[in-house]
């Protein structure tokens, strides 16, 4: 008997190890479709185009930035000056398959073959994991769910961090771009979540996506004849083709209202924000203010109140979180600042701003902990900080005397 328990333990183990997906009582095995030899990959599945190759991309310096002596937590290493002015971006293709389906709103990649790509489900956020269960310990669980068949040729258009407002804009208006300008003239659908927030499905009508292109995803599994993807993206390694669909976006938006000179001056407030708050916020709105800074919550405006307002601005001043991403609707040689809790620095903005030709600084507040050795990064995530004030106002103060596109060097 005890022989016998030891063996259903090792074989809990051995199924735990490899991080298994169990689909409708059927025992599935994890790969990464998109970084594997030919020779691996599942049948019926191809690469129809290679949209943008691996690419390498030259962050502009930073300046301002300011960092504290003892900013070694782990995603400081990600950040000036402790990395290099560049990134690897890798490959996005263009690929299709037969017989694959998805896990509905949750999207992802299930091939017949038995094997799911685990890049595909690695943004699920938690309003979405159910009934996906034990995700923390790595193994994905899903039931026996209603399967639906989709006979007509798709695109798989989101990813599952869609509910994320600077992941949808660096991942998933990539993936529309993709559909608008090379998929939908084919007539092939688009297949999107019916769990869409309301900045997603503004970006969807501007890029005039109509009910009549589309498959909703909702609880059913979807299993699809032919579908069409394209390579997982990645938040700190976002490709160089964001430019073409941002600025595709930004046209479709604006269309013949032409924006005035860009000169208006913003700071993105998160008056309510229960992650990384700024417990000095009211204070430093009010010195920003005085400057001729407009305060702006982001949230609380549409998606094309957003791309007009910042396709005016030259000076976007925040704190690090998903609005400051609306940084990529400026014109070149736009600055933006983004502000810091103490041991929380990334790169990912600074990517972005990058891309868009824009100027990137950066600021650090401090959030009092008293052995930095003790920090690290999951636990400082959403720490509370404060900001020097004064520093801020008199970087901004240099910055928005100068003419659009060049900033004082100022360290």
């Amino acid at each position: 008997m005890a022989d016998n328990l030891m063996r259903d333990v090792k074989a809990l183990i051995k199924r735990t190890a490899r991080r298994t997906l169990m689909f409708g009582g059927r025992e599935l095995t994890p790969r990464v479709l998109f970084f594997e030899d030919h020779a691996g990959w599942p049948p019926n599945v191809e690469i129809v185009e290679t949209i943008e190759p691996r690419v390498q991309i030259a962050r502009v310096t930073p300046d301002p930035y300011e960092v504290f002596p003892n900013h070694i937590a782990g995603w400081a290493q990600g950040m000036y000056p402790f990395a290099g002015e560049a990134y690897q971006t890798d490959s996005l293709r263009l690929w299709k398959g037969q017989e694959v389906r998805t896990l509905g709103r949750r999207g992802g990649l299930v091939f017949s073959d038995g094997t799911f790509d685990r890049s595909t489900f690695q943004w699920v956020s938690p309003d979405l994991r159910p009934p996906i269960l034990d995700w923390n310990g790595g193994n994905l669980v899903v039931p026996n769910s209603p399967e639906r068949e989709i006979s007509d040729p798709c695109y798989l258009a989101f990813n599952s961090g869609h509910t994320n407002y600077a992941h949808w804009l660096t991942d998933n208006l990539i993936y529309l771009y993709i559909y608008v300008t090379k998929l939908k003239p084919l007539g092939i659908k688009v297949v999107l979540p019916d769990s869409l927030s309301g900045f997603a499905r503004d970006t969807v009508k501007i890029l005039g996506i109509t009910p009549e292109d589309t498959i909703v995803a909702g609880d059913e599994i979807l299993k699809f004849k032919e579908l069409f993807f394209s390579d997982t993206i990645y938040f700190g390694e976002i490709p160089a083709i964001l430019r073409r669909a941002v600025d595709y976006l930004k046209e479709k938006a604006l269309s013949l209202d032409v924006p005035v000179l860009a000169d208006r001056l913003v700071y993105i407030s998160r008056p309510d924000a229960t992650a990384r708050p700024l417990m000095n916020n009211g204070e430093l709105e009010a010195r920003l203010s005085s400057l001729g800074f407009e305060i702006v919550a982001t949230g609380t405006l549409t998606l094309l109140e957003q791309i007009k307002l910042f396709a005016e601005t030259r000076l976007v001043v925040g704190q690090h979180g998903a609005g400051l991403m609306n940084s990529i609707f400026c014109s070149p040689g736009a600055t933006l600042i983004e502000l810091f809790p103490e041991y929380m620095l990334q790169g990912h903005f600074w990517n972005a701003a990058s891309l868009m030709d824009l100027q990137y600084g950066f600021l650090s507040g401090t959030s009092f902990d008293a052995d930095s050795s003790t920090v690290t990064v999951d636990g400082n995530w959403e720490a509370a900080s404060v900001i020097d004030v004064s520093r801020v106002a008199e970087i901004c103060t240099r910055i928005s005397k100068g003419p659009l596109g060049r900033s004082s060097k100022f360290r």
